[in-house]
């Protein structure tokens, strides 16, 4: 279902999402909570700026030490400095989804540093000046941006990644799209035979050639391919026991694969074909001659050819299944004409063009967007039952580029350009290490130390404080009850700072599930909203105090995060405990708390501390050594509560 802010579907974005470095910091987006959260150089969690809306994208200023952040809800460009809670500058910008910062000339004369910010629903893409946020440029786009990449090299050039088109198949209605990482471009891989038994096979194209994977009774068989073929592979497909590829030369070839004989080789264009199968069918197109040639396999004779609108550059089959058939009873085939900036819709019963469709921009590359198997139905979220239960064709136009002379031009790598967003981060350290920090958009980032290039330390930061927490994102169904407009639980059922699985209804599952509302002081509301034939019997509210507490092992080396759970014989067992206020303007008094048990649930120890955070004391931490004779594993549990409510953390270390 659309968010309540946007006229196209937004993913249901919690975050973390994008990351930036700046300074001795990393800082991400929550979108759909319209924070900004801030992780230090130890991986700690210190802070977060509420800045509200829809927030897609997130770039540093390092010249200037400042934050850049996209509302898409609001349809602005927000700036931030680092230790303010209130933006220093913001810019109205109607559609914005992303941002970019490059140096060039860009058609402005002298170098100079400019902001890029592409418009998603405008189709615009803007330069502006990064100091004041005014606009020097703006070009129009055939369709929205939805990412922006600078590319390396002396003549750096802005690729800009636009929004697939999508189309019902029933009465060819365009509808906005919800997605755009389908898995465009040319099939690089073909199977035949029941997968998981005994005669599947699979053939993959890689850099070296052809490979093929056999499973047999002892196992699976790799090796790569001796085909004698002429230029470079480019698209596979397959029947059983027969492998069909193109070549960069335009040459279409059947393969008896495993004996690795070429049985056809068939001159089809001088530009590389795309290729797709029907019943035994094989469709390729010529570019050149703007035909699609229809071959009768195995023999390998052209049986047609049919014209079609000029450039034909990709071709998708739409081959029905039998949860399909009902609505869509019969083959269709769809090319992407790339000159004349049309697809065309042939039925290969009649073997003629039916249908032409229309675009505002050149095609590059198509997919057809089947319905999974209905085993999987039970999985699909109920918002989304509408979307993926019906057949749909997904139309990926061609890149554009922005050049230094400041002409925007089609591209012509199609598919080598990056298409995520910025989700990861690197700083380097004076001792020449680096630390890297990525978004999984699960309420967690991930945090790497790298020594000489190799993983030193690794782990999972839990940044749910910032991320967990209603705001302007999709309007979603969530499920049998919505609290406060979010799911009645979160469905996490791994820990996922020590991918331990949890136990449905422990208070451990809970801390990870249970929606978060936030008051304001004095007295609050929220809205509980119930399906039909749903009884509520009560709800359980537990207040929790604006803290986060971690636990980590302290090994005798400096190894991955993963390790530092286990512990072996004359070791220490030695465990850090941190405390950190998350709100300034405020101190807290409480009572820290520690239980450990050991495999067999026996309580073996405790402790308790009193514990003190405000003012400039936001952060504490003791070290623990434990008094542990036996090998096992052990459970620590730990426990801060104040007046504000209360923090627990559960530790498993072996």
């Amino acid at each position: 279902m659309p968010p309540r802010f946007f006229p196209f579907p937004a993913p249901r974005a919690f975050g973390p999402d994008a990351v930036a470095a700046l300074g001795n910091r990393f800082f991400f987006t929550a979108p759909a909570g319209g924070q900004i959260g801030s992780v230090d150089l130890e991986g700690n969690l210190v802070g977060s700026i509420h800045v509200g809306g829809y927030l897609t994208d997130l770039v540093a200023d390092g010249a200037r030490k400042r934050l850049l952040v996209v509302d898409a809800a609001g349809g602005r460009i927000v700036v931030l400095e680092p230790g303010q809670q209130e933006p220093v500058l913001q810019r109205q910008l109607p559609g914005v989804w992303r941002l970019a910062m490059g140096r060039g000339r860009w058609g402005l004369g002298e170098e100079r540093e400019v902001l890029f910010a592409a418009s998603r629903a405008g189709r615009r893409l803007y330069l502006l000046n990064p100091e004041t946020l005014e606009p020097l440029q703006e070009h129009s786009l055939p369709a929205g941006a939805v990412h922006m990449a600078l590319s390396g090299g002396a003549e750096p050039q802005l690729q800009i990644g636009l929004e697939p088109a999508l189309y019902h198949l029933d009465g060819w209605q365009a509808i906005p799209a919800d997605r755009w990482d389908w898995a465009f471009g040319p099939r690089r891989s073909a199977e035949w035979g029941a997968r998981g038994e005994v005669g599947w096979t699979r053939c993959v194209i890689t850099a070296e050639g052809v490979q093929m994977t056999v499973r047999t009774s002892q196992g699976d068989q790799t090796r790569r391919l001796a085909l004698a073929i002429q230029g470079r592979p480019v698209e596979v497909a397959a029947l059983p026991g027969r492998l069909l590829l193109t070549t960069e030369k335009g040459l279409l070839y059947i393969v008896d694969p495993l004996d690795e004989k070429v049985l056809v080789n068939l001159p089809v264009s001088e530009a590389p074909p795309s290729l797709a199968l029907v019943d035994k069918q094989v469709y390729a197109t010529d570019p050149v001659r703007n035909e699609l040639v229809v071959v009768e396999v195995p023999e390998g004779k052209v049986r047609n050819r049919i014209s079609v609108p000029e450039g034909p550059v990709a071709i998708a089959a739409y081959n029905p299944v039998w949860w399909t058939k009902d609505h869509y009873p019969a083959p269709l085939l769809f090319v992407a004409c790339q000159k004349a900036k049309t697809v065309a819709v042939v039925d290969p019963a009649a073997e003629r063009v039916t249908k032409t469709i229309s675009l505002p921009f050149e095609p590059a590359a198509l997919q057809v967007l089947m319905p999974p198997n209905p085993e999987w139905w039970p999985e699909i979220p109920s918002e989304r039952l509408c979307t993926e239960l019906t057949v749909r064709l997904a139309v990926l136009p061609r890149p554009m580029i922005l050049r230094q002379d400041g002409k925007l031009v089609p591209s012509d790598h199609i598919f080598s350009l990056p298409m995520q967003p910025h989700n990861q981060a690197s700083l380097k350290q004076a001792d020449g290490s680096e630390i890297t920090v990525s978004a999984d958009n699960n309420h967690t980032l991930r945090y790497r130390l790298l020594r000489d290039g190799q993983p030193a330390a690794e782990r999972w930061i839990d940044v749910s404080a910032v991320t967990d927490t209603p705001g302007a994102g999709p309007v979603v169904d969530a499920g049998a009850v919505a609290i406060a407009g979010q799911p009645w639980h979160r469905d996490v059922w791994m820990d996922p700072e020590q991918m331990i699985f949890l136990v449905a209804e422990s208070p451990e599952f809970w801390s990870w599930n249970a929606p978060v509302v936030r008051f304001e002081e004095g007295s609050g509301s929220f809205l509980v909203e119930m399906k039909p034939a749903v009884q509520l019997d009560a709800l359980r509210l537990e207040p929790v105090a604006p803290v986060v507490l971690e636990i980590t092992g302290l090994a005798p080396a400096e190894v991955p995060a993963r390790y530092r759970a286990v512990f072996y014989a004359e070791e220490p067992v030695r465990l850090k405990l941190s405390l950190h206020l998350l709100e300034s303007g405020i101190a807290l008094q409480g009572e820290l708390a520690v239980h450990v048990f050991n495999s067999m649930d026996e309580h073996i120890w405790s402790n308790r501390w009193e514990e003190y955070l405000g003012g400039q004391q936001r952060r504490s931490e003791r070290i623990l050594e434990l008094p542990l004779t036996q090998t096992g594993v052990y459970r620590l549990e730990a426990e801060f509560r104040c007046s504000e409510g209360t923090v627990e953390k559960t530790f498993y270390f072996l």
